[in-house]
Parts: structure tokens; sequence; C-alpha cells
């Protein structure tokens, strides 16, 4: 009896092919590369994706999604606001050192598609512009910057770090360490009240 493949879960795997390939090589020159690191033939490829392209924007639309949901997940998490804003800080660098061994195939990817992470960029600050209003709004964070500057700059510090793991991974102090100095730093930004009760969220860190 021949067996049966789940045609999503195959694609899955086949853009986990791609990712390991241009995280190996920095690229993907055709499809044949990718195939092989899939295990397997050229041909049954072309069932789950026409062509290279199809297959780099799904890989891109994949890793972006992953980006948005842990924004997402920190937005619907339960606490107050303060607890959201560190809750997002804590997910975020767990993430740093996976992300940081597809450096070269995620700045592959802003660089090919730049109008998504335009996107991206912007649906985030929006979010994490209410958390901070939320915040502002309920006397857990300082009213001294507008809630969009301060959101910008998080941001800015976050992906300005994970460029920087990218491009120099053994120059950069361990993520553990750069952990606890970035919630210092976005406290600090947001100004967020160390009475606020998110104090438990810093057990995290230092755990």
């Amino acid at each position: 009896m021949p067996k049966i493949i789940n045609y999503n879960d195959q694609r899955a795997h086949i853009r986990r092919a791609a990712l390991e390939v241009l995280v190996r090589d920095g690229s993907v020159r055709g499809l044949g590369c990718i195939a092989a690191q899939a295990g397997m033939k050229r041909a049954n490829l072309y069932t789950y994706y026409p062509d290279r392209q199809a297959l780099l924007d799904d890989v891109a639309g994949t890793l972006l999604n992953e980006e948005e949901q842990i924004f997402a997940s920190a937005l619907n998490a339960e606490g107050c606001a303060a607890e959201k804003i560190l809750h997002l800080v804590n997910s975020v660098c767990d993430r740093f050192s996976e992300w940081a061994q597809m450096g070269v195939a995620i700045l592959q990817i802003w660089a090919h598609q730049p109008e998504r992470i335009q996107h991206l960029l912007s649906t985030l600050r929006e979010a994490l512009t209410q958390m901070i209003e939320a915040a502002q709004t309920d006397g857990q964070a300082s009213k001294k910057y507008p809630a969009r500057h301060c959101a910008t700059l998080v941001i800015a510090l976050i992906d300005g770090l994970m460029l920087q793991l990218f491009l120099n991974p053994d120059d950069v102090p361990d993520a553990g360490e750069m952990h606890a100095v970035m919630v210092e730093t976005i406290r600090s930004l947001v100004g967020l009240d160390r009475q606020d009760g998110a104090a438990e969220l810093e057990g995290h860190v230092n755990g």
C-alpha cells in the first residue's frame, strides 16, 4: 500500500530544507539542492512548489509570521499592560539564539521582500504602541515620551540586536546576559513602574 503523504506537512518539510540550505550555503541557486536536502526527487518537489521563487516566498512568509505571532501572543497574554510588554521582551530574547543561526537566510528575506518587512514593522509598531498606551493610561508607565516613539525605539533595539547577531554572532555578548540588559533598557525607556507586578517576569531573566 503506497504511503500517504500529507500535503501541508510535506510543504513544511520542504520549507525547512530550503531554510537549512540558506543557512548552510548563504543562497539557494535552484530547487535541486533543496530537493536533495529534503530527501526527495526534484521532479516531486514541483508537486508542492512550481518554482524557486514561490518556495522562497513561502519561507519568507513563515519567518515573518513567526515574529508577528510573538507580538500577538504578548498582546493577548494575561496580565496588565506592563506585564505584556515584558512578556514580549522575554519571548523575543528566548528566540535570539535560534534566529542567529538563521541570520543569513533572514537577511536575504529582508532584502528580497522589503514591502513585507515594511508591513510587518508597521503592524508591530501599532501593536506595541497600543500596549504602551494602555500602560500609560493605567499609570504603569511614564507619559514622558509618546507611546509611538517608545514603540519605535523598542523595535529598533530588538531588530538592531538581531542584526548584530546575524552579522557578528561571535562578537555579541551572551544572549542570557543581553536579555537582562534589554529588560532594564526597555523598562527605563518606557518608564515602567517597578511596583507594577511585572517583577515576576524578571525571574525569567535570572532563572
